[in-house]
């Protein structure tokens, strides 16, 4: 790449194009993206503005919010919360694996009730990668809990089902 001296001089197309492209590969590729949700992305936005926009701003409720709703979740700081949108918001950008999809409560609640199992599997295991996170960094997730109260196997027997080995 030509290096600039003279902050007024134009960045040339080709290198401005192979930088986002590689932030851009470099972004959806990075599983700790989440842990700055007002970080800028490459995407115009940060995940704070884009969930805001998404979720907040269309008062669309989540399945962040009925999760977090949980009897067993009650105290949770605002700071999980945020990083717990931001975990799922960037790994359904990213299209992950362990992506909850969908983040919608409507559309949540449509899945037939195995799927909606297996996604509050991924979002419980979400939620523990940033439990466990926040500790690590002397934050507290929710104040006077060392471990996150674990409810996919609650929701399972209540329904019948076993539970996954």
């Amino acid at each position: 790449m030509k290096e600039y001296k003279n902050l007024r001089d134009p960045i040339p197309i080709q290198d401005s194009q192979e930088f986002m492209g590689r932030w851009m590969q470099e972004w959806d590729e990075d599983p700790n993206v989440w842990q700055n949700p007002t970080e800028t992305t490459p995407y115009a936005r940060t995940i704070a503005e884009y969930w805001d926009e998404k979720f907040r701003q269309t008062q669309t409720r989540t399945v962040v919010d009925q999760y977090l709703e949980l009897p067993e979740l009650q105290g949770a700081t605002p700071r999980f919360r945020e990083l717990l949108e931001s975990i799922v918001m960037s790994r359904f950008s990213q299209v992950a694996r362990d992506r909850v999809s969908p983040i919608e409560l409507d559309e949540f609640e449509a899945l037939p009730l195995s799927q909606q199992v297996h996604q509050l599997e991924k979002l419980e295991n979400l939620a523990a990668i940033v439990f466990e996170w926040m500790l690590q960094q002397n934050q507290t997730p929710i104040p006077g809990r060392v471990s996150l109260p674990m409810v996919s196997t609650k929701v399972k027997k209540k329904y019948g089902q076993a539970p996954n080995q």
